[in-house]
């Protein structure tokens, strides 16, 4: 069976030729593998010169960050600062423009306050004397005695004249005369007349002497006791809306309050001397005399 050797034969060559073949193709598949393989990229450390380059690069961007953070911090102060300042700035002018206001506002009700008073000052004054007025009638009708002491008040306010002349209402000359030694004593060395006028109210007189003349009828008395409350009132001067600022007044609690008392003590004193001591103020060539004011001082 030379086929079966043949081939086999055949077969045993290809086998045996076979790992030649292999052989030599196996290496020349090694040999491209290693090449391929040899081609691709291989990591390599790098020197150091570059290490160095990139740390500096770094540590310049480091420093540039930090800088630029040092930076925005310091703007975000100066920024902080300024609006601190502004707003403290706005603070005080709305303060001193809320001051000048309430200055203004103080001022204002100040000068309104006064013109106020000045009437009620004004109108407390008539009714004063008005009151007086009525109380020295009604006590004159009960008690008509009382002209006896009115018109030796006025001879001694005279003073002492050679020639007196006093003329009174005819109602009351009956009274007077009942009490003429009084009255001379009152005259000192004077020669004293009394002469009956319709024109005196009564309990009234007018002094006719030497000297002059001495009006001590009551309403020429009360007219003179109004216009010198009136002038006193016009001369108190009221302090300076500064003065009122600087004494630490509490204008909420009744604090600052004009005081309008002095003139209604003094008006009512002086008018209740008036009317109860029987002392009205003596007008005599155009001087006037208060006698209650020694008495209350």
């Amino acid at each position: 069976m030379p086929v079966a050797r043949g081939a086999a034969g055949t077969d045993r060559v290809g086998r045996a030729a076979s790992p030649r073949a292999g052989g030599a193709g196996g290496a020349e598949a090694l040999s491209r593998a290693r090449i391929i393989k040899a081609r691709q990229p291989q990591p390599v450390s790098p020197p150091r010169r570059v290490a160095r380059l990139i740390s500096a690069r770094e540590q310049e961007i480091a420093a540039r960050c930090a800088a630029q953070l040092t930076r925005a911090e310091e703007e975000a102060a100066e920024l902080r600062q300024q609006a601190l300042d502004h707003g403290q700035a706005l603070a005080e002018e709305a303060l001193q423009g809320a001051q000048r206001e309430a200055v203004a506002l103080l001022v204002k009700a100040r000068r309104s306050a006064e013109a106020l008073i000045e009437l009620a000052r004004a109108d407390l004054t008539r009714l004063a004397v008005g009151i007086a007025e009525k109380i020295l009638g009604a006590e004159l009708a009960l008690a008509p005695e009382r002209v006896v002491q009115i018109v030796g008040q006025v001879l001694r306010a005279a003073g002492p004249s050679g020639r007196l002349l006093a003329r009174v209402h005819p109602l009351d000359l009956p009274l007077l005369e009942a009490r003429w030694e009084q009255l001379a004593a009152a005259a000192a060395e004077g020669t004293l007349e009394l002469r009956p006028d319709a024109g005196i109210s009564r309990g009234g007189c007018v002094l006719e002497t030497d000297r002059g003349v001495a009006d001590g009828r009551i309403e020429v008395q009360l007219a003179t006791l109004q216009e010198v409350l009136f002038a006193e009132s016009e001369a108190e001067a009221s302090p300076p809306i500064g003065e009122l600022l600087a004494a630490d007044t509490d204008v909420g609690e009744g604090g600052g309050e004009l005081a309008d008392g002095d003139l209604l003590h003094d008006t009512v004193v002086g008018l209740v001397a008036v009317a109860t001591a029987v002392s009205a103020p003596l007008t005599m060539d155009g001087d006037v005399s208060r006698p209650w004011e020694d008495e209350h001082e």
